[in-house]
């Protein structure tokens, strides 16, 4: 959680109709996801969480053979959703 309280108040201070924060995980297992759900329990990520719109996972990591990479909204509202693109 160490990027949110770096890129947060960054994000939080540009000129903009919409903040979104896009993580990016560069690995095969696992996602940001994972980490995420304790986060916005800590009193310094939830104020620096209600200064931006949105947080978006992406795994940019894919395997050749399944064509796809996967993203995932974290925040306001952490799903389950993934959504997979073509990548090549």
């Amino acid at each position: 959680m160490k990027a949110l309280k770096r890129k947060i108040p960054k994000l939080a201070a540009a000129s903009a109709d919409k903040r979104i924060l896009l993580l990016e995980m560069n690995a095969v297992a696992g996602c940001v996801a994972d980490q995420f759900p304790s986060a916005p329990d800590e009193p310094t990520v939830h104020a620096l969480l209600l200064s931006i719109d949105e947080i978006w996972e992406v795994n940019t990591a894919a395997l050749e053979s399944e064509d796809t990479i996967s993203t995932g909204e974290l925040h306001p509202r952490l799903t389950a959703r993934r959504t997979f693109a073509r990548w090549s």
